[in-house]
């Protein structure tokens, strides 16, 4: 009966994955401004 109820446990993986993804973006932002300001 306890899989009819959505466990906490999914819920976080969820946003532990779209916090991953979030910082993920931010790294790669990170490095593609770096590159672009060498270049000035």
């Amino acid at each position: 009966m306890d899989s009819h109820r959505p466990s906490p446990m999914c819920c976080c993986e969820r946003i532990a994955v779209m916090v991953c993804f979030f910082l993920k973006c931010i790294f790669i932002a990170f490095l593609i401004l770096r590159e672009s300001t060498k270049f000035y």
